[in-house]
């Protein structure tokens, strides 16, 4: 049986022989093209605007983490190294402090002044959670002594056990001042390590609130009550270059010299050094929108007096909006890392200790300081891309079948267009097809009108027959 035979059986059977394919209809409606074109414009939008430039959407990411360190050290000349022997403190006087007693604008009877005392960091009471510091503010001394022996007298039992003696209260001075240095590594895993490295490979920035000073940062609500917006500063290095390439933009002063440049920089609070990044502790506080003595608790206690507890994140990335595609393109991506400063809800901050020799408690309130390495790291990945472009083609259709929809629907689109079996390709002008059958609206109604006219001597004639 040949070839030839075998189709003209199947011939015989319409379905198995059938090919169906989709009818393409071209009409001339803006309101249709409107309403396509504007579903396909919101999904280029979308996809490749927003969630491709901006979001990022086209890199896998993975988690950073890390390990912090934290160190404190006194005002010194210069910030020099207050081990090396030529070394000497920089202490303001304390008439020159204006929470001390001897200040010199306080009265003898001003009981919101208390007694200062210089206090080296080396005596600090350490804090109690790993990678933290605790800087002390104001100390209480008392002395414990018992207070009474239950005997049957007092029905055995004692309603003071113990006596509170002695008691004193202390504030460190100049305690703003002091410098804390911030060291930390990374690391990302994804099943297992893909880079590690340590802070000197990336370039700093701190989050604040934009003001109009550029040089100082003013201690305002950044996290909450920012009057302007939340940006970005970078980390200026000391001297040599401590970290990672800049990204533009980085402040350029024009005709500075390095001693004006040192001394900009330290009048700061915050900078670089090789070894880590150097915060002073007003400058910390007032990322957090903080102060020691303005800031008050809800007992109406300054942060000097109650302590509060202090969030810092080192949040590494090497994403940024709009730029990640064309920086990873180009193989130009920099790791870079941003500290985030918030005030954890506290109403205070304290540590106690001990003394058993000589029965003495120290009761310390402060800032503790909580360190916490985390981040983000992206990598362009191909199944991203496919996704993102199966969501493009997914918008198209549906702008497509909401055209269809609309146009079946429509009292002003021909359905013989629509829906001719005839034509692979129609071209439909929807104002000439409704000018076409306005025309033959009236043409018809004319017809009837002749018709009915033609009919009524026919009736006239029949009823004067039957007469």
């Amino acid at each position: 049986m040949g070839l030839a035979a075998v189709l003209k059986i199947l011939m015989k059977y319409d379905g198995l022989v059938t090919y169906s394919t989709t009818k393409r209809v071209k009409i001339r409606d803006p309101r249709l093209a409107a309403s396509y074109f504007i579903v396909v414009a919101g999904g280029v939008l979308y996809i490749v605007v927003y969630s491709i430039l901006y979001k990022n959407m086209l890199f896998m990411q993975y988690d950073v983490s890390g390990e912090a360190d934290l160190t404190i050290q006194q005002p010194t000349y210069h910030g020099c190294n207050p081990r090396h022997d030529d070394c000497k403190n920089d202490f303001r006087p304390l008439t020159e402090l204006p929470y001390c007693r001897l200040h010199a604008a306080a009265h003898a009877d001003d009981k919101k002044k208390l007694p200062c005392k210089f206090e080296e960091p080396h005596r600090f009471n350490p804090a109690v959670v790993p990678g933290a510091l605790f800087v002390p503010t104001r100390m209480d001394h008392f002395t414990m002594s018992g207070g009474c022996n239950p005997t049957k007298s007092n029905g055995w039992t004692c309603q003071e056990s113990w006596l509170m003696l002695n008691r004193t209260t202390t504030l460190l001075a100049d305690i703003e001042r002091y410098t804390l240095k911030l060291s930390h590594s990374w690391s990302i895993f994804t099943g297992g390590v893909i880079d590690s490295g340590t802070q000197s490979r990336s370039a700093g920035f701190v989050l604040t609130c934009e003001n109009v000073d550029k040089e100082l940062m003013l201690p305002v609500e950044v996290q909450r009550k920012c009057p302007t917006r939340l940006t970005t500063k970078p980390i200026e290095c000391l001297v040599g270059d401590c970290n990672g390439p800049l990204p533009d933009p980085f402040p350029i002063y024009p005709g500075e010299d390095t001693g004006a440049r040192i001394g900009r920089i330290v009048k700061g609070g915050i900078f670089a050094i090789s070894s880590g990044d150097i915060f002073r502790l007003d400058a910390l506080l007032a990322l957090a929108g903080l102060d020691l003595d303005e800031t008050l608790n809800e007992d109406n206690e300054t942060l000097r007096e109650a302590g509060t507890v202090l969030m810092v994140d080192a949040v590494y990335s090497n994403l940024r909006p709009w730029w990640s595609l064309w920086e990873a393109l180009r193989g130009t991506r920099e790791y870079t890392y941003t500290y985030h400063v918030q005030q954890v809800p506290a109403t205070e901050y304290k540590q106690e200790r001990m003394s058993r020799k000589d029965n003495i408690v120290a009761d310390e309130h402060g800032i503790l300081i909580l360190i916490n390495v985390r981040g983000l790291y992206g990598m362009l990945c191909f199944s991203r891309l496919m996704i993102a472009l199966t969501s493009l083609l997914g918008i198209v259709a549906l702008a497509r079948a909401i055209a269809d929809h609309l146009a079946m629907c429509s009292s002003t689109v021909p359905n013989h267009a629509v829906h001719n079996k005839h034509h692979m390709f129609d071209e439909v002008n929807v104002h000439d097809w409704m000018t076409e059958e306005s025309a033959k609206m009236s043409d018809d109604l004319g017809n009837e009108t002749t018709d009915a006219a033609a009919k009524t001597p026919l009736v006239e004639n029949e009823r004067m027959d039957t007469k």
